[in-house]
C-alpha cells in the first residue's frame, strides 16, 4: 500500500521534529511524487509516494530569503522598501496560517497551493520572492516568475495544452503523430494564479510576462 501505512518508516515525521505544520499538498500527475507546504518558516518538500521518503526540502523562511536579500547585489536584489514591504505581507500571511489551523479553518487561509508540470519533475510554487519554478531531479531553479510584481501570489494553476494520453479517444488522439506533435509545439501553457493584495487572475502563457 501507499505510504500512510508505514508512519514509522516513512520521513512524514519531520514535521514534528522541526514542530511545523503542513499546510498545502499537492499529488504530481503520475501519482508517484507529493509536494508539501509547511509553516512556521515556509518551506516545501518533496516526498517519493510509494515510500514516503523525502526527496528534495527547499526553505523559503523569511529568514532564509533575508540572507539572500543581503547578499544579493544589482539587479538580483529588491529594493529596501519593497522588500521590507514583502516581508510584512509574508509574516502576516504566516500568522493567518497558523491561526487558521489552530482555528480548524485549514484549506480557508494559506500561503498557496504547489503545482507539478505534466512530467511530474517540476514543480512550482510561490514565495515573497515570486513563484519559483525548481527541476526536482537536478535540484535547480530553473525559472523565475512574476520577481517584479507586487502581488504576493499564492494559489497555482498549469494548464500545458492539449492532453494526449493514452487510451483516452479524443480528436487529437486520432490525429497523425506529426500533427500530434505539431500541436504540442504550438501550444502556449498558461499559469493560473490567485493572489494576496490583486484581484486580477494573470495567466501568462510563453507570451506573457516572467
Amino acid at each position: 500500500m501507499g505510504c500512510t501505512n508505514r508512519g514509522g518508516q516513512t520521513d512524514q515525521a519531520l514535521f514534528f521534529q522541526t514542530k511545523t505544520i503542513p499546510i498545502a499538498l499537492t499529488l504530481n500527475p503520475q501519482g508517484d511524487a507529493f509536494a508539501i507546504l509547511s509553516v512556521p518558516g515556509l518551506a516545501l518538500t518533496t516526498f517519493n509516494f510509494s515510500t514516503g521518503k523525502r526527496h528534495r526540502q527547499y526553505d523559503e523562511s523569511v529568514a532564509a530569503i533575508s540572507e539572500m536579500q543581503q547578499a544579493a547585489a544589482g539587479e538580483a536584489k529588491l529594493d529596501s522598501m519593497e522588500f521590507g514591504r514583502r516581508l510584512a505581507v509574508e509574516r502576516e500571511l504566516e500568522r493567518q496560517a497558523l491561526e487558521g489551523v489552530k482555528e480548524g479553518r485549514i484549506g480557508t487561509v494559506g500561503m498557496g497551493t504547489p503545482a507539478w508540470d505534466e512530467s511530474g519533475k517540476m514543480v512550482m510554487y510561490a514565495t515573497l520572492l515570486g513563484i519559483k519554478v525548481v527541476n526536482t531531479v537536478t535540484n535547480k531553479v530553473v525559472r523565475m516568475l512574476g520577481k517584479d510584481e507586487t502581488i504576493r501570489f499564492l494559489n497555482l494553476a498549469l494548464y500545458q495544452g492539449l492532453p494526449i494520453k493514452k487510451g483516452f479517444t479524443t480528436i487529437v488522439s486520432q490525429l497523425g503523430r506529426s500533427v500530434q506533435r505539431s500541436l504540442q509545439r504550438e501550444a502556449d501553457p498558461g499559469l493560473w494564479m490567485l493572489g494576496h493584495g490583486d484581484e486580477r487572475e494573470p495567466a501568462p502563457g510563453r507570451q506573457g510576462r516572467a
